[in-house]
């Protein structure tokens, strides 16, 4: 398992006020929202964590988890059947990436596979949904069904971090907790972030970048969605990584979209014959430069553009072994689930006490040398 680090306070971070009760203990956010986090009573739907809730996780699309199989405020459980661990293949929900394609199955496997080795630990069901579409309005829709559901945390990879800061602002008030991983909403009143610091990823893929270039050239950039937050911090870092002699000439985004990856691609190959280098900074970028290098029109070009791209799809490690990618930045989703169970966990429980401080999971960055002994 990879380790991680501990990142500085967020200054958004959600502080509380202890109270004792007869129930347990409470805990009051300075906003007044409520929530109560005792082994013995967490939430106000349900007497206990017993087995049979259903932690939820959405996926790298939408939202996390939460008790959705706890009746009334009586304290009673409806034990209704469902609850199962695994992805969600129902109708929309597969496993998508944040605009829809499949460009994001390694990560989203590790999620799960950590939250998954986490909740059995814990003794709780563990489950993670990725709906088809990554639209922000219907991320906000999924998190209000959550929250009318009475879930007693969601933990969310926000698509636009301004578009969920009203619904997690609800969901505190109702006294659900509420986090994030993989990205964040810094702004909003989410109680702690778990994921990669994409800034610190980003100029760590920039210093890759330069030391492969000896310190000069001219790069591009191919991102996926120029309103994500994360890749857009992964693109600060990069610039800051990539030293002063080293020109950013052009940033172009696929939309995380497969097909228009491909167009993207070859559009900045034939606009820049001179570029240096190429940084990738989401998924979809890797696998389809790549694609796009090979055919006759660009193929003289591979071993001499430098290709730095994030993640480690199949595509993408094929292209390592081949030549084409000279590194990339893994991720570390295993521990991004295996931490983000089991820091809802405890402070759904009263074993964490705030405040509480961001976690960033880290990156590897993976060679031909390393492409089969690294870990995540």
């Amino acid at each position: 398992m990879a380790s991680h680090r501990v990142t500085g306070r967020s200054r958004h971070e959600t502080t509380y006020t202890k109270e004792e009760s007869r129930h347990g203990r409470s805990a009051t956010a300075q906003n007044g929202y409520a929530a109560t986090l005792a082994p013995q009573r967490v939430g106000r739907w349900c007497s206990a964590i017993p087995a049979e809730c259903l932690w939820r996780w959405a996926g790298d699309t939408d939202t996390g988890f939460g008790c959705r199989d706890c009746a009334s405020g009586s304290g009673d459980t409806d034990r209704r059947p469902g609850g199962r661990i695994g992805p969600d293949r129902s109708a929309g929900n597969e496993d998508h990436d944040r605009h829809g394609t499949q460009a994001r199955p390694s990560l989203l496997r590790g999620l799960s596979q950590g939250g998954e080795q986490k909740a059995q630990e814990l003794g709780v069901t563990f489950e993670y949904v990725a709906p088809q579409q990554a639209d922000p309005a219907l991320q906000v829709k999924i998190i209000e069904d959550l929250i009318a559901k009475k879930v007693h945390a969601i933990s969310i990879s926000p698509n636009e971090p301004k578009s969920v800061e009203p619904v997690i602002a609800e969901g505190m008030k109702q006294g659900i907790l509420m986090m994030t991983f993989d990205s964040d909403s810094p702004n909003s009143q989410r109680v702690m972030y778990i994921g990669t610091d994409n800034k610190a990823a980003g100029k760590t893929m920039g210093e890759t970048m330069a030391k492969l270039l000896n310190g000069q050239g001219k790069v591009g950039i191919i991102t996926g969605g120029l309103g994500a937050l994360n890749l857009n911090q992964r693109i600060e870092g990069f610039k800051e990584g990539v030293g002063p002699n080293i020109q950013v000439v052009d940033v172009q985004a696929t939309d995380d979209d497969l097909q228009k990856g491909l167009s993207v691609s070859e559009a900045m190959l034939r606009a820049h014959p001179d570029l240096n280098g190429i940084a990738c900074v989401s998924a979809t970028g890797g696998p389809t430069l790549a694609q796009v290098l090979k055919s006759p029109e660009f193929q003289d070009r591979i071993g001499k553009l430098v290709i730095v791209a994030f993640d480690d799809l199949e595509e993408t490690k094929r292209a390592i072994q081949e030549g084409i990618i000279a590194a990339t930045m893994v991720q570390r989703p295993v521990q991004m689930g295996v931490l983000t169970v089991q820091w809802a966990y405890d402070i759904l429980t009263g074993k964490a006490k705030p405040p509480f401080q961001n976690i960033d999971t880290g990156v590897t960055v993976v060679t031909k040398e390393n492409l089969n002994s690294y870990t995540k």
